[in-house]
């Protein structure tokens, strides 16, 4: 999959991926073997959908998103060196597309870090709107909500195979 401008490759990650997803997360947080929510890189491809970004063929980025339907957006992670440059909301809007492709979501949900004021503004550029406050924030973060969209719209860039 290419997103944007062909300068980075997405795609759905699988268990053969595991050493680029530890490359991810461990160029993001700066921690050698780093882990989210307690699950190291092999359980996290296990769990749940994970699309790698590459840029010149190496890992830069990830999202993950839930299987189950509603589809929940938690983690974004872009690699220390190529942050600020844009490749967050482009790995975003090529993984919402691709999920939009594969799965057919009715909705999304998104959880976003109340304290960056950015994560939300790329959430919102994507079409999310924050939740009603009944729902508020869950551990911390902030929900989002989008309806799906048809293949292809409405999301800033194009993702073909």
């Amino acid at each position: 999959m290419y997103a944007g401008d062909g300068d980075i490759r997405i795609r759905l990650a699988d268990t053969r991926d595991v050493d680029h997803l530890q490359t991810v997360l461990d160029g993001a947080s700066d921690i050698l073997d780093a882990r989210v929510y307690g699950m190291s890189a092999a359980e996290l491809l296990a769990a749940n959908q994970v699309y790698i970004g590459y840029a010149s063929e190496a890992p830069i980025g990830c999202v993950m998103a839930t299987f189950e339907a509603p589809v929940v957006i938690h983690c974004l992670s872009v690699v220390v060196s190529h942050r600020r440059n844009g490749f967050a909301g482009v790995l975003l809007a090529a993984a919402v597309a691709e999920m939009d492709r594969r799965s057919q979501p009715l909705s999304y949900w998104a959880a976003v870090d109340p304290a960056r004021r950015s994560a939300e503004m790329r959430f919102s550029r994507l079409g999310f709107i924050r939740a009603d406050t009944s729902v508020g924030l869950v551990d911390g973060m902030q929900l989002m909500f989008r309806e799906a969209q048809e293949p292809g719209t409405k999301l800033g860039t194009s993702v073909s195979p």
